[in-house]
């Protein structure tokens, strides 16, 4: 038996090995991750940005070069990146990180610090390459985050001009994302309504019940 946790990675299986595969996409649990406004100031804005370095895969420096001069040219706002270490990753992002002006990492946040950023952050920015599920965009989006994201791990959740800027994976394409969500406050708070609505489908207890429906159907 086998499962994928995204759309496309369970059509590649699929065809690979041609057997059925099961949707073992999504898996976000709601009463966590959710919006709360008072957490979000009215200035500076907040750009989070999930801070791995693992070898550009994450899109990380990407996302840092595209934020570069920015600031110059929009309202006040800050760049926060996140990441842990551990035995998994023992990788310090700060080490030679070309952060741009008024930007900070924020390492080892428990999940309640990390909901506390989400909900803080007017804006969430994901470059990925080659993902599977990309989680944080997802959990971006419960919290109200407006979301520009690479379409690498988030097909299944991220629409283009609906609930997310589905850019293509360049400094040049991502500074311009970057930049529409920060001149706009209107553009931002209907991503950011459009985003939260749009999570629903991928909750956890959504993706047990696609889960056991799929072994006992096997079985």
């Amino acid at each position: 038996m086998l499962a994928a946790n995204s759309g496309s990675l369970r059509r590649r299986l699929a065809r690979a090995s041609g057997r059925s595969v099961i949707d073992g996409a999504g898996g976000i649990n709601l009463a966590q991750f959710h919006p709360d406004a008072s957490r979000r100031a009215a200035s500076p804005l907040r750009v989070l940005v999930n801070g791995r370095r693992s070898r550009e895969k994450k899109g990380t420096d990407l996302i840092l070069r595209a934020l570069r001069g920015l600031e110059r040219r929009l309202p006040p706002f800050e760049v926060v990146l996140f990441d842990s270490l551990g035995e998994h990753n023992r990788q310090d992002p700060r080490d030679g990180a070309p952060l741009p002006a008024h930007a900070r990492f924020v390492i080892g946040p428990t999940q309640e610090e990390l909901v506390a950023l989400y909900q803080s952050s007017h804006v969430f920015v994901a470059a990925e390459r080659k993902a599977g599920w990309c989680n944080t965009a997802l959990e971006a989006m419960a919290c109200g985050c407006a979301v520009a994201c690479t379409g690498s791990g988030t097909r299944d959740f991220a629409r283009e001009g609906e609930n997310a800027i589905v850019s293509f994976r360049h400094p040049w394409f991502l500074r311009h994302a970057i930049r529409c969500l920060l001149e706009s406050e209107p553009l931002r708070a209907r991503l950011s309504v459009a985003g939260a609505a749009a999570v629903t489908p991928w909750t956890w207890d959504r993706l047990a019940a696609r889960l056991l429906e799929a072994v006992a159907a096997a079985s």
